[in-house]
């Protein structure tokens, strides 16, 4: 990923696992309680930690360990409503 020299990539980055239903691939960023109340922050709940490596001056290398599980996820930033999905399998035998 190439980012603005300074920035923090794991400030910058999100990777999410995705609640799969059929065709639609979903996650609840917050949630509400009657009238407003009792706001809860749910997005860092499935917020998946990585790796950072740098690779040139505003390049970096993203690795996600190898014990992710099988699933969708997405892959996203801070400033921008754009994500990019992607899915692991199950492993061949």
């Amino acid at each position: 990923v190439r980012i603005a020299e300074g920035t923090d990539p794991r400030a910058f980055v999100q990777f999410v696992n995705l609640e799969s239903k059929g065709k639609i691939r979903s996650f609840a960023a917050a949630s509400t309680g009657p009238f407003g109340g009792d706001t809860k922050d749910l997005l860092t709940r499935g917020l998946i930690p990585f790796g950072v490596s740098k690779y040139a001056t505003s390049s970096y290398v993203l690795e996600l360990g190898p014990s992710l599980a099988p699933g969708e996820y997405s892959l996203s930033t801070t400033t921008s409503n754009t994500v990019f999905c992607f899915g692991i399998g199950k492993a061949l035998n």
